[in-house]
């Protein structure tokens, strides 16, 4: 006889630990590492008044877009995005490279009960920050201030996203803004390194635990170690 045996589990802590693990868990993809950057972001700007930094510039964030100074904004198009609004502050990203860590892209996690089988791929994406002002000397304020959220709690950041790797590799010298002379684009480059997985739920048929309690004849009661 084999020696394997399946652990019984009960419908009710099926149901807990399904629910328990969707709360816990961050799905991480191209767009969700943008919304994460652009969280950040906004966060600092609402949670660190520049002026006590050090910066000169006047702009200031605020939530609601008709009173804030500074746009913030996801945007592939940011040229044409929002021009008189400025300062302002884009998030987009480059292509994302993906690897499988291991054969089949499996990991360890299986549970045969319901017939799921876990799958994981890392990833490696740079995300560009583009900072828009005018003029040149507040184009830079703007853009460091930015930067610093990223230098001073990069570590943070890592663990607390779970980012296998998430640096701020760069800041770009000031260019002319083409489509507005008077204005100043600086770039910021993180380079983020993430995982990504799944859970795929097979069609065949299921193994199911089978729960029974053995009886002693003689005491009329179920045995505790079986």
């Amino acid at each position: 006889m084999s020696e394997y045996s399946i652990p019984y589990q009960s419908v009710e802590d099926k149901e807990e630990a399904s629910i328990g693990k969707c709360e816990d868990s961050l799905h991480m993809n191209a767009w969700s590492v943008q919304e994460i950057i652009y969280e950040l972001i906004v966060n600092h700007m609402l949670a660190n008044d520049p002026a006590e930094m050090g910066y000169k510039f006047v702009s200031r964030y605020n939530i609601d877009e008709t009173k804030s100074d500074i746009l913030v904004a996801i945007s592939y198009d940011w040229k044409a995005n929002a021009p008189s609004k400025r300062p302002a502050i884009f998030i987009q990203r480059g292509d994302m490279l993906t690897m499988s860590p291991t054969m089949n892209q499996a990991t360890d996690y299986s549970n045969l009960n319901e017939s799921e089988e876990e799958k994981m791929v890392i990833n490696t994406m740079p995300i560009q920050i583009a900072c828009i002002a005018s003029p040149i000397g507040v184009a830079e304020q703007v853009a460091d201030y930015i930067r610093h959220a990223f230098v001073a709690y990069q570590s943070e950041i890592q663990r607390d996203f779970k980012f296998r790797q998430f640096r701020l590799k760069s800041m770009s010298r000031p260019e002319i803004y083409v489509e507005s002379k008077d204005n100043f684009v600086i770039m910021l480059n993180i380079n983020t390194v993430f995982d990504e997985g799944w859970v795929i739920k097979k069609d065949h048929l299921k193994l199911r635990s089978v729960g029974r309690i053995i009886f002693d004849g003689i005491a009329s009661k179920p045995f505790t170690s079986q």
